[in-house]
């Protein structure tokens, strides 16, 4: 879990070097369902220049053993509804800018406080060597 802004993420490219890293550890991860599906844990950044905490994991089952320098999250059950976000990782900020600011306001849903927002990865949809591709966007709601 680390902590940055959209501008430094944009600027710098702090999430997908975050994902490199990453990808080095998720072998010390035993019950993980699949070599392939990343998972990102938005948390803040309300605007571009505000603090947000993002976190990288993969799912697990089962009885479980957190590697060292890991830690344990559960995302609780919600509603999501999902987005498809396709194009450069510096783009990400407008989809989310469009999710909540344009179709969040008017789809008759409100935030739900129960989940958090997710951002699905897999490797045969999103590369973070290309800094390019597709990824799923998951809003909960209620």
């Amino acid at each position: 879990r680390f902590k940055t802004t959209f501008i430094e993420n944009i600027e710098k490219g702090t999430i997908a070097a975050f994902y490199d890293e990453f990808k080095k550890e998720i072998c010390k991860i035993e019950e993980r369902t699949s070599d392939d599906v990343k998972i990102g844990i938005c948390e803040g950044g309300a605007d571009e220049s505000d603090a947000l905490w993002h976190t990288a994991g993969v799912i697990v089952e089962g009885n479980y053993s957190v590697p060292e320098k890991m830690e344990l999250f559960e995302i609780p059950s919600s509603k999501y509804v999902v987005f498809s976000y396709k194009g450069c990782y510096t783009g990400i900020p407008g989809a989310y800018g469009y999710i909540y600011g344009e179709w969040l306001p008017f789809s008759g849903y409100e935030l739900s406080k129960r989940g958090k927002d997710l951002q699905v990865y897999d490797n045969n949809r999103y590369s973070s060597d290309s800094r390019y591709g597709e990824m799923d966007i998951y809003v909960p709601i209620e």
